[in-house]
């Protein structure tokens, strides 16, 4: 079968090519017109049939004298990171872990979190990633999902689990710090008092934990007590074994916990490697996105390790501190979010007359579409600051480990696309009210067959089979939830969410993205969303409202009166905002995208 596909891909690129004549269906997902963008061996580039562990000790086993982690002023090298992989796996088995369990992680970025990743890949657990900057309620939730016995959480998280820990019966719990790694009492992106496990900590919270039911460990006590296993620690690879779980709100907004394979990593992995993004060895590249956001996680850890960079992991998710990072660092990489590079699009340190941005080889968006300005003055700086390179933009969602398309190249790196898609990738346009693969420039939902789909939602089979559906040609394709559509050159272009499609009450569509588009053509216009609210005035169907930054050079008042002038000239009647709201920022959620649910509460009347 995977020889018919690869054979199948190679002559559709040398059709695309011109160098053999045969038909095309006008159906981008048969025709598939970005492999004429990747050569034969990018094509025929062997599926990955191992342990995301055992991949990555494979391809830097010959080179472990080579940083692999920076993290605050300690460089860890390969060898290193594979004697604390060991030891934390053997901590594990020892603390009783075993194969298919679910091992909760709820840290920043840190080595340890690493390290645990790959130590439940090693013994075949799986790493369940959480997010430690949420409250109570939402952790509750996540626990919910994936019912652990075993937790990993961060010291200063010790207050909202006490009551979780007993309520959702734990087993044991690891307490750590992210100066767990630093041999010297400096830890970046926290103050130091903060991050501190300290007597004074450790006696508010020492009269719980005995009282508690489960075992309390220090990391240092998890550590010391797996010293003394002398049991193997590695698995034998299965294939489809799954490895991590990473939470979502998915296609339709409610928490879910998208479970991911070795497989589905490494295929990732090996997709960006046989593509022309420059995930180098020995290139550093600044790990912005938390490890328990998929992005973070598939791109910023496991593919980079395995392709041999220094990743460089700041534990505190601060966006407005990246250009000093850049500028400090001199990264050859950096995978962000379109909330990452409005930052450094603005930033005064960035625009200084003598910035060199030469050492740029990939600068990389992903997790949403770029605003076109943004992107326009990003491309601007890059250029002027002696980068060779644009922006290379992507899109993805975890539900597909976080990466589906890129712009490999200048030839596809088009404004407003997202790039093409990786060479074992396909896209669909799809047309769900017929069921059926819509042709070029045709809007419709985004779907992705691909190696590197998620196994599903963790325990949630219902869920699981609204976005994985079985189409007529007997595949099996995941439904993004995305509205886009895909040009005869093979890029795509996504134009927003089905969930934020605008129904008035006459019947007619309104694609947020395609008012957004026009309001940013607006001189005085920095950033635009649209949102639609319940009619007023009838019965059921939404009216647009839009939210916009403007130039600090105009009144509220006088920018309004300006925004409204150039919408009623440039859209068509039905397309026009009801109302407008100036923002000095739109919010956006951990992953860079626009927080629309933040702006809808914004406007329920009290």
């Amino acid at each position: 079968m995977l020889n018919e596909e690869i054979n199948r891909d190679l002559y559709l690129r040398n059709l695309l090519l011109g160098k053999i004549e045969g038909p095309l269906t006008n159906i981008p997902s048969i025709d598939k017109p970005w492999l004429k963008y990747y050569t034969k061996e990018q094509i025929m580039a062997e599926p990955i049939h191992k342990t995301a562990y055992q991949y990555l000790y494979d391809e830097n086993k010959h080179y472990k004298q080579d940083i692999a982690i920076i993290f605050g002023n300690r460089k860890i090298r390969y060898y290193e990171l594979f004697e604390q992989i060991e030891q934390v796996a053997k901590s594990l088995k020892a603390m009783g872990v075993k194969k298919g369990e679910v091992v909760t992680i709820c840290l920043p970025n840190t080595p340890e979190s690493a390290y645990l990743f790959y130590a439940c890949s090693k013994i075949g657990a799986i790493a369940d990633y959480i997010d430690p900057t949420e409250s109570e309620e939402g952790l509750e939730k996540y626990l919910n999902i994936s019912n652990p016995k075993y937790l990993i959480m961060l010291n200063l998280c010790f207050d909202k689990f006490k009551n979780l820990i007993e309520k959702k019966q734990i087993n044991k719990v690891v307490v750590t710090s992210p100066i767990e790694s630093l041999p010297l009492p400096i830890v970046y992106g926290f103050k130091l008092k903060e991050m501190i496990f300290d007597n004074k900590m450790y006696k508010e919270h020492k009269e719980i934990m005995e009282k508690s039911s489960a075992k309390y460990l220090t990391y240092k006590e998890f550590i010391t007590n797996g010293k003394n296993y002398k049991e193997k620690t590695e698995e034998v690879y299965e294939k489809n074994r799954p490895v991590a779980i990473v939470h979502t709100g998915g296609t339709t907004g409610v928490p879910k916990g998208v479970l991911l394979s070795n497989d589905n990593l490494n295929e990732l992995t090996n997709q960006i490697k046989n593509s022309d993004v420059k995930f180098i060895r020995h290139y550093l590249l600044v790990g912005v996105m938390p490890e328990f956001v998929g992005y973070g996680l598939s791109v910023g850890l496991h593919t980079s390790l395995v392709c041999g960079m220094k990743t460089m992991m700041i534990a505190k998710y601060e966006p407005e501190k990246i250009p000093e990072v850049i500028l400090k660092y001199k990264p050859n990489c950096m995978a962000g979010s379109p909330a990452h590079w409005e930052i450094f699009s603005k930033s005064n340190l960035i625009n200084k007359k003598d910035v060199d941005l030469s050492f740029f080889k990939a600068p990389i968006e992903g997790g949403d579409t770029l605003n076109p300005k943004v992107e326009e003055r990003v491309n601007q700086i890059l250029e002027e600051k002696g980068c060779q390179y644009k922006i290379q933009k992507g899109y993805g969602l975890t539900e597909k480990c976080s990466a589906v398309t890129v712009c490999v190249n200048n030839e596809v790196n088009k404004p407003g696309s997202v790039g093409i898609p990786f060479s074992k990738t396909t896209v669909s346009i799809y047309d769900n009210e017929n069921q059926k693969n819509l042709q070029y420039q045709e809007l419709g939902e985004i779907c992705v067959s691909a190696p590197d789909v998620m196994l599903g939602y963790y325990n949630n089979q219902e869920e699981t089979n609204k976005v994985i559906r079985k189409h007529n040609d007997d595949k099996y394709w995941l439904h993004t939830g995305d509205i886009g559509y895909i040009t005869e050159d093979g890029l795509l272009y996504v134009v927003g969410r089905i969930k934020d499609i605008i129904i008035r009450y006459d019947g007619k569509k309104i694609y947020p993205y395609n008012v957004e588009k026009v309001l940013l053509k607006c001189p005085i216009v920095k950033s635009a969303a649209v949102v639609g609210i319940s009619d007023p005035n009838h019965y059921n169907g939404e009216i647009p409202i839009a939210f916009v930054t403007i130039d600090e050079a105009y009144t509220k008042e006088e920018a309004l009166s300006i925004i409204k002038n150039y919408a009623n000239n440039t859209l068509t009647d039905y397309l026009i905002p009801t109302d407008y709201f100036v923002r000095d920022n739109l919010p956006i959620t951990q992953v860079g995208k626009v927080d629309k649910k933040v702006l809808k509460k914004s406007l329920v009347r009290k």
